[in-house]
């Protein structure tokens, strides 16, 4: 992650008390306030930290008290993402903000790597989810939380070593920047409940306009 990418999650998290989640790989030395770097091991403490926790990102410590949360390339590392995100929402206090980034797995020089059966510099081995755009939207708002803005940083197609700047343009960038804050508490079994009435509402309007439910689903609507 380079230095102008650490200042813009810095600005975005503004003052307060911060949590950094998986500092270690990149501790951000632009972040002010009282910062808390979580991570599952680090070498030493950043001089602006004001402490370090031993934790994983689907187990914070926190309930309600966190100003703002930054996790630069942290959630495709997460077995769990959408615990991660509930997570997050139970630290953080209303209207806490949370600044994460992820690589974009629907930027031009990913697409035409797919189209051509490219099978070289696959994602790395600790990698264990992709997100697009649209969807990790929909997680964010599944999980209490409010988009205000995305970043980009730059596009690069296969086989050129120029990096065309694409800040204005999120969804082509090679990687994203998700600018967000909290909206409403959930809790998991919020999640869950909220999941199954919107499959309950899609096969009733499905019988409703079809006159029966989906081939695939072989059960009534509960």
């Amino acid at each position: 992650m380079n230095e102008k990418r650490l200042k813009l999650i810095a600005d975005l998290c503004g003052r307060g008390l911060i949590a950094d989640i998986g500092f270690a790989s990149h501790p951000n030395l632009f972040i002010k306030g009282k910062i808390i770097g979580v991570d599952m091991k680090w070498e030493s403490t950043p001089s602006n930290y004001w402490k370090t926790l031993i934790a994983s990102g689907e187990a914070l410590p926190f309930y309600n008290v966190l100003d703002a949360i930054c996790a630069g390339e942290v959630i495709e590392h997460i077995e769990a993402p959408i615990t991660f995100l509930v997570d997050c929402n139970k630290a953080l206090k209303m209207n806490g903000k949370l600044v994460l980034s992820t690589p974009n797995p629907n930027h031009p020089g990913e697409i035409i790597k797919n189209i051509v059966g490219n099978t070289e510099n696959l994602y790395a081995d600790e990698h264990f989810y992709m997100f697009s755009y649209r969807f990790l939207l929909k997680l964010l708002e599944l999980t209490g939380f409010h988009v205000v803005r995305c970043y980009g940083n730059y596009c690069k197609l296969p086989g050129f070593s120029l990096r065309i700047p694409t800040k204005g343009l999120p969804t082509i960038s090679s990687n994203i920047l998700y600018y967000s804050k909290k909206v409403r508490n959930v809790r998991s079994e919020d999640i869950a409940a909220e999941v199954h009435n919107r499959r309950r509402t899609f096969l009733e309007n499905y019988k409703r306009e079809k006159g029966k439910y989906p081939s695939w689903y072989g059960h009534k609507a509960e």
